[in-house]
């Protein structure tokens, strides 16, 4: 924006301002802060298997190489792979040499509906994103194939978590003299993200974001209609899911 000629003049004019968490509120570094097995995983079978995917997938992000750093691993052969998009919000491959299984991951809220067991997820869950942490899941299938009949991925059913991994992102040291200064200048802000709302409200919190705890999921809002949908979407600070 501060590129064009009439930014300024265009900014004296934005009366609420529309920003992202990562790179905006935060830097672009993340790393991985504890991976905590779940179900009959143990720590060294979740370790393993996170640092398998990290080093097989042919299409790392962040999260992906932030987990290859933390976590020991050999590169396997991939037999079937579904890459990460911010629309699915979960990736998977299956691998050639352990037919019929398949590794899934991605958002937690995404695949919990499909997973066999999510007790003591949601209690992960809730502890990691109180503490403003990110939060994946590692979940194991009974199959080997990624996609529907005309070709597009398809999530498997009956999930079975293998373990949550936390990751920490760095806030940006003058985030919070910036969003202040929005508000001297009467600027409302809002925050989008795809991360779990309640991960983005506690590190909206922590920069002073007034509203922070005002935070709505985009999962929830694919259900919503009309006056029901303005309201939700008029009394949200924080869009996470999104």
């Amino acid at each position: 924006l501060v590129q064009a000629a009439n930014a300024v003049e265009s900014l004296s004019n934005v009366t609420l301002l529309c920003l992202d968490k990562t790179g905006t509120l935060t830097t672009n570094r993340i790393r991985l802060e504890e991976a905590r097995p779940l179900g009959d995983a143990s720590a060294e079978d979740l370790e393993a298997a996170l640092g398998a995917y990290a080093r097989s997938t042919a299409e790392p992000n962040r999260t992906v190489e932030a987990i290859a750093e933390g976590c020991r691993g050999e590169a396997r052969p991939v037999r079937e792979a579904v890459p990460f998009s911010s629309a699915r919000k979960w990736s998977a491959l299956s691998y050639a040499d352990a037919p019929g299984v398949a590794h899934i991951l991605g958002a937690p809220e995404v695949l919990a509906p499909h997973l066999t067991e999510r007790d003591a997820l949601d209690r992960v869950l809730a502890e990691w994103t109180r503490r403003g942490l990110r939060v994946v899941l590692l979940a194991r299938a009974e199959t080997d194939t990624l996609h529907d009949p005309t070709g597009e991925p398809a999530l498997p059913e009956r999930l079975r978590p293998l373990g949550a991994v936390a990751f920490r992102e760095e806030l940006r040291p003058d985030a919070s003299d910036t969003l202040a200064r929005f508000g001297e200048l009467g600027v409302q802000l809002r925050v989008i993200s795809g991360d779990s709302p309640r991960t983005v409200s506690a590190l909206a919190a922590e920069v002073g974001l007034p509203g922070a705890q005002a935070a709505v999921s985009g999962l929830d809002l694919d259900e919503y209609e009309g006056e029901r949908l303005a309201a939700a979407a008029g009394g949200a600070t924080v869009f996470g899911r999104m």
